[in-house]
């Protein structure tokens, strides 16, 4: 039984999902309290104190952050955390909302097998419908990796959890990009990945644009005159994320896109594997 249902406060949601793996509790339970083994299934970065109090986060391949707090920890049977996230537009503040997992030992024919049942409550709609699917997604990955089988790419590594109120005049700015991007990895030598947890576009393996989704940002590997040349204006301004060194980086904001293109086109052109940041 799974999806997402009101409870007796305006608005808000829960999300409330069930599943059966065919691998004991002790198993599952250390899939969700060891950081070592939740990269294996839920993102690729994770840190986790599991002890009443302790801090649990994890932060998804395109950037976006989950931070929370143990609240209930019983070894092979209980799972309580806080769960919000470092993004604002998100509406979900870290310690806003909860997930409740219990874990209960069945048996089966080849052994001990868990029913697992997990609560998320304190959503507002839609948010609920979104982290309904995004739970039905990583609750299918942690029962393939406890049951000993490869959970594949992650379907949802490269999408972001939507902004609570999505400008009202036309797409946000990470959807611009994400469609842009499409177009891309379909040309020869283009490859899409991350670079410092920000979406991005490679040619030959170089870089050459990415995504500030904290800013709503175009990254164009381009010099500020280039940039300039090409926007016809003096909006675009220099992006060196702290503690890392890069040349002839650009941030261009959404209410340039339509020069989005264009710019891609440039910065693509002199793309190079000996100008990759470093």
């Amino acid at each position: 039984m799974s999806g997402y249902r009101a409870v007796p406060a305006g608005g808000i949601r829960l999300v409330d999902r069930r599943i059966s793996i065919a691998a004991p509790p002790s198993r599952v339970y250390a899939l969700l309290t060891d950081a070592a083994e939740l990269v294996r299934w839920m993102a690729p970065e994770a840190d986790v104190d599991a002890r009443p109090g302790g801090t649990i986060t994890w932060r998804h391949a395109n950037g976006d952050r989950v931070s929370g707090r143990f609240v209930e920890l019983v070894p092979d049977r209980r799972i309580v955390f806080t769960y919000g996230w470092d993004r604002a537009d998100v509406g979900i503040p870290p310690g806003s909302t909860q997930v409740e997992i219990t874990l209960t030992p069945v048996a089966s024919p080849t052994g001990t097998a868990t029913d697992l049942h997990l609560v998320h409550r304190g959503l507002s709609d839609p948010m609920a419908r979104a982290h309904d699917g995004g739970w039905a997604n990583y609750l299918d990955r942690l029962t393939a990796t406890a049951e000993d089988r490869d959970p594949g790419p992650d379907p949802l590594a490269g999408q972001r959890v939507p902004s609570a109120d999505p400008p009202p005049d036309g797409p946000a700015p990470s959807e611009l990009f994400e469609d842009l991007a499409a177009d891309w990895i379909a040309r020869p030598s283009v490859t899409r990945s991350t670079m410092m947890g920000l979406p991005c576009l490679r040619r030959d393996g170089a870089f050459f644009a990415a995504f500030d989704h904290r800013t709503g940002d175009l990254l164009v590997k381009l010099d500020e005159s280039t940039v300039d040349a090409l926007v016809r204006g003096d909006l675009a301004r220099p992006f060196a994320p702290a503690g890392r060194r890069f040349r002839q980086w650009a941030a261009v904001p959404v209410d340039l896109a339509p020069t989005w293109p264009d710019l891609l086109e440039t910065a693509h052109d002199r793309a190079d594997d000996a100008a990759a940041p470093g």
